[in-house]
């Protein structure tokens, strides 16, 4: 993409919201986040994937998917609520693996899939992104059309 040094962690840094620009404004589908945390950004469907992702192997790959949909939601924590049951998880974690094609696999514990079948949905952005679609790091899908040609 660029060489070290020519600010691409700066400038996904920036749009995450970990680093303040010194000047300009950080737009994400017409809405200024510059100022906004990141926690903010998150409630709007942004979020950062790093390139070293982890995974839970000895659990499923459905609680994998929940823990990234209880991160998601606001109230992340809930200590004395089972999970197993718990829809506001398993719901949008189940939509969220019938759209990348592996519901199929929901109850399979990660560390018996193939790897083909683990990078299918390692990356955080992948299945968080079919959580919250948005632009997930990818400023051509924030920025304009017009600006994408300059």
């Amino acid at each position: 993409m660029a060489p070290n040094g020519a600010g691409k962690s700066t400038l996904i840094g920036q749009i995450a919201g970990s680093l303040r620009p010194d000047e300009g404004r950080v737009y994400l589908s017409n809405t200024d986040i510059t100022t906004m945390s990141i926690a903010e950004r998150a409630r709007l469907g942004l979020g950062r994937s790093f390139q070293v992702s982890s995974l839970a192997e000895p659990l499923s790959v459905m609680r994998n998917v929940m823990m990234g949909v209880q991160a998601l939601q606001s109230h992340s924590f809930r200590f004395w609520k089972p999970v197993a049951r718990d829809r506001h998880l398993l719901d949008p974690a189940y939509a969220a693996l019938e759209r990348m094609q592996l519901s199929h696999r929901a109850w399979t514990p990660v560390f018996e899939l193939s790897t083909v079948s683990v990078a299918k949905w390692k990356s955080p952005a992948r299945w968080l992104s079919s959580l919250a679609p948005c632009c997930w790091m990818n400023p051509w899908q924030a920025w304009g059309r017009k600006d994408r040609q300059s």
